[in-house]
């Protein structure tokens, strides 16, 4: 499974800055992103306590009317780092690069629209 599909919102469409997040999966019910270490993060069974589920959002920036967000791992401390299909999303400290911003897109499924995080 990729992990894109993991991170699927649903009911909103905007973060806010400040805020604490669990991102739960919508295609595999009861499971969520979650840091299991400070290297990389997967989907757990869903923990309402677990802090490794939980996601800060630090900071956000607007380019061209479209924003983006920056997200630390409650648990660890670490910032998501956004990867392509198929790969590892990983995590850095505390260093800035265009990766550690994540853009929500919206996917329709069966009159239904969920959000996802991009690093596109």
């Amino acid at each position: 499974m990729v992990l894109g599909c993991f991170i699927c919102l649903s009911g909103f469409a905007q973060l806010s800055q400040g805020k604490v997040y669990r991102f739960d999966n919508v295609g595999y019910a009861g499971y969520s992103l979650a840091a299991t270490s400070t290297k990389a993060a997967t989907a757990q069974t869903t923990n309402a306590d677990a802090k490794s589920q939980m996601w800060y959002v630090s900071d956000t920036k607007t380019e061209n009317d479209v924003t983006s967000y920056r997200l630390r791992n409650v648990g660890n401390g670490y910032y998501l780092q956004g990867a392509v299909a198929s790969t590892a999303w990983a995590f850095v400290d505390g260093s800035v690069s265009e990766k550690v911003y994540l853009y929500l897109r919206s996917i329709t499924s069966g009159g239904n629209t969920y959000y996802t995080l991009s690093v596109t």
